[in-house]
Order: C-alpha cells, then structure tokens, then sequence
C-alpha cells in the first residue's frame, strides 16, 4: 500500500520480524523492488528461515550502499537450490549479532560478490572468537578499499585476533570493549596496522575500578610505545572515550582524566578525553 505514496524513499527499517517458520514467499522480493530508490537498509531484531531468504531481500533492492544487520539470525545457512541473486556494491556494513554462526554466512556471501570492490566501512559491533578468523577474511578482500573499520576487542586471544597491515587506507579506526582484560590485545592490533592514512584513532576504555585502572596502567606503556613511533607522528587525533570509570567516591573524573592523559604520548593538541554520552557519573 506504500509503492506509490513513497516512491522517493531512500530509509527503510525492518524489524521485529518472524520470518523462520517456512520460507519467505518469492513475491516479496518482486514487491520490494518497486521502491527502487532505498539506498539504507536496517534489519533489526528478526529471524529467517535461511541465509539465502535474508540475501533476497538484501539483492532486492538494486541501488542499496549502506547495509545495517542487528540481531538477525537464520535457521538454515546454505542457500536455497536455484537461487539466483544480483548482489548489491555495498559501501558500508553495520553488523551486530548474538548468533555465532552468523558472521561465517555473511562473509562467505560478501567476500563472493561485488562488494569487496566497494566496501570502504565496516562496523563490527560484536564478535565471538571463533568469528574472528572470517572477519579476517573480510578485512583481507576487501583490503586497500576499506576506509572506516570499527571492531570490538572483547573475546580476542592470543590465537585469534586482527591483522590490518592489508587496510593500507584506514582513515578512521575505532576500537572499543579495552579493559584490563582484553587490552593485552591492542599493542597487537597497532603493530599490525598501515597508520600512513589514518586521521582519528578511537580508544574505547572501561575502567570499571581502581584495580583495572592499575592493570591498564601498566599494559598501557606498550600502547604509548606504539603510538610515540614516527609511524604514527601524522596522526592528527586520537580520542579516548570513557565508557565506564571508578565510583566517584574512589577517584574523581578530573583526576581520572590527568592520568589518562599522563599515558598518551601525543602532544595534548592532538589528543582528546571523552565521556560516552550514556555514562551516568554519581557526584
């Protein structure tokens, strides 16, 4: 009933849907692509019956670049037999989910089509360990195109983590889930990144208490070894983002903030301390 009072739409959220019962009906492709102006596609909080019922509503639309997929699953991973698809040239990938098995069936897809020529921002909101490998071999075929990437340390090991000396065109780079745990990782992450074309730099720190805050002082002299490289001397901002801290009543933010910024070796006009809007801070 929308097809011809919205012919202009370029936005278009589904969500909270219940598609996994029996397999999506063909005809709603064929009435998907009658809105041939949607350039954005959120998925949100639904189930397929397979990956390949997900792919034609993705390759339904014709002229899609930005593709968001939050906690969406399938039951069936391989493709429907005959299936035939004309994948879109995505820009960016927006990809959050609960499912372990979900990561694998996407990268499969996207590294086959032509998205790799054109995919330049890739926003991985989570992750297991077991996903890291296929994330890898996105980031690898994708490789000099992607511009913007954003990955979660959370679940890294010593075995599985990220190499980025492919990326060789990163502009802005955003790391988040850094706590006294996973920040063993990140030296890693620096060490095997092409910084030459990096403008912002996102640390995202929880610091959940005192004795965290002591771990990651100590594991943060790695960090500053790295970032004081002449590799990184061209580095114009590198903003540190405080997703939780201490109680007040341990240490106040101002003298929170001066440690935090007694770590960075970047001079003070090129680094930046900020508060994740969402974080209540009592007193």
């Amino acid at each position: 009933m929308f097809i011809n009072r919205l012919p202009r739409m370029h936005f278009l959220t589904l969500g909270d849907f219940i598609w996994d019962i029996l397999p999506l009906d063909p005809s709603f492709g064929a009435t998907v692509t009658r809105f041939p102006a949607v350039t954005t596609l959120k998925l949100a909080n639904g189930r397929f019956h397979s990956f390949s019922d997900f792919r034609r509503v993705v390759c339904s639309f014709a002229q899609l670049i930005h593709l968001y997929v939050e906690n969406v699953e399938w039951r069936a991973i391989a493709p429907a037999y005959g299936a035939t698809f004309v994948d879109p040239r995505l820009g960016l990938l927006w990809f959050k989910s609960r499912s372990e098995a979900a990561i694998s069936a996407l990268v499969d897809w996207l590294v086959g089509s032509r998205s790799t020529e054109t995919l330049s921002d890739i926003q991985i909101w989570e992750q297991y360990s077991s996903d890291l490998p296929e994330v890898q071999r996105l980031m690898r075929a994708v490789g000099p195109r992607l511009e913007h990437f954003q990955v979660s340390l959370q679940f890294w090991t010593r075995d599985k983590r990220l190499d980025l000396s492919a990326n060789t065109s990163l502009k802005t780079l955003h790391v988040r889930d850094i706590d006294s745990s996973s920040c063993q990782h990140l030296p890693f992450l620096l060490e095997h990144l092409s910084p030459g074309s990096l403008k912002d730099l996102s640390l995202h720190l929880l610091i959940p208490t005192l004795d965290d805050l002591g771990v990651l002082r100590v594991l943060w002299r790695d960090v500053a070894n790295i970032l004081a490289r002449d590799a990184f001397a061209l580095l114009p901002t590198v903003t540190i983002w405080l997703v939780k801290v201490p109680p007040a009543a341990a240490i106040s933010i101002a003298d929170l903030a001066g440690e935090l910024r007694s770590w960075t070796p970047l001079d003070a006009e090129r680094t930046y301390l900020r508060v994740f809007p969402l974080l209540a801070l009592d007193g």
